[in-house]
């Protein structure tokens, strides 16, 4: 079995011995939140933006982003704020995702945030641009 850390897109249940199911997911009117402070993760996140047609809503704090998170798609949480998720975010398809390489020890905050995947950018870019299609365009 290959490591899984070492891909760019990582099924979070797939790390902890659980078979992966792939779940289906509906069309949502609201714009992915992304939850970053990381200017060089913002910079990546802007380019899926200008691919995929739409701003995405930012925030700095995960207060603000747990207010909104069931009535999004899609919550991207960057690997620089999730050591302060202190219990998982509930949303339809949430994402840690790291701008760079994954340093030691930060993949047991995926778990912690309630994420479907941990995804390194810009090499996931076109996966995080095809899950970002299947949710919808937001109005």
């Amino acid at each position: 079995m290959t490591d899984p850390w070492s891909q760019s897109v990582v099924d979070a249940r797939q790390c902890a011995g659980v078979p992966s199911l792939e779940k289906s997911m509906t069309v949502r009117r609201h714009p992915p939140v992304a939850i970053t402070a990381d200017p060089s993760l913002i910079a990546e996140l802007e380019g899926c933006e200008q691919q995929i047609g739409y701003r995405f809503e930012y925030l700095t704090s995960i207060p603000g982003a747990r207010r909104h998170a069931r009535r999004r798609g899609m919550i991207i949480v960057g690997l620089d704020l999730a050591p302060r998720v202190r219990k998982p975010l509930r949303c339809s398809g949430t994402v840690v995702v790291a701008a760079t390489e994954l340093p030691e020890g930060r993949a047991a905050y995926v778990h912690r945030v309630g994420a479907s995947h941990l995804i390194v950018l810009p090499r996931a870019r076109q996966w995080l641009i095809g899950r970002l299609g299947m949710i919808g365009e937001p109005r």
